[in-house]
């Protein structure tokens, strides 16, 4: 697909820490988690096309299981659902981190889970 004459445009990893690698015996998970991280960035800027991945996120917006995922990052944008409301349609856009930008934005967007779209 990147060799094709339009190219490729867009990577998606549904779910990074899904992805294995092998480093041996002495490759722990998250030194393991970090090399995949870094080498999709690199993928990335090798075929000059936008990588998203989905990783899960803790309480305070980092990436679990590496530091890693962060620091290879150009953003990070996480989706919060309304606490003890899960049947709730209302979503909050949050942007903890991001390299050329400001950090800690945040939006509210209705979610229409039918379609699985966003709306203002």
């Amino acid at each position: 697909m990147a060799k094709s004459q339009t190219g490729l445009s867009l990577l998606f990893v549904d779910y990074l820490q899904l992805v294995r690698c092998d480093l041996g015996r002495e490759g722990t998970r998250e030194r393991e988690v970090a090399e995949v991280s870094r080498s999709l960035r690199l993928l990335g800027l090798e075929l000059n096309c936008l990588v998203i991945s989905i990783t899960q996120l803790n309480e305070q917006g980092k990436a679990r299981e590496s530091r890693a995922i962060q620091q290879d990052a150009t953003a990070i944008v996480a989706i919060k659902m309304e606490e003890g409301k899960e049947n709730s349609e209302n979503r909050t856009i949050v942007i903890p981190y991001q390299r050329n930008g400001p950090c800690g934005v945040q939006t509210s967007l209705r979610f229409n889970g039918r379609t699985a779209s966003f709306l203002n």
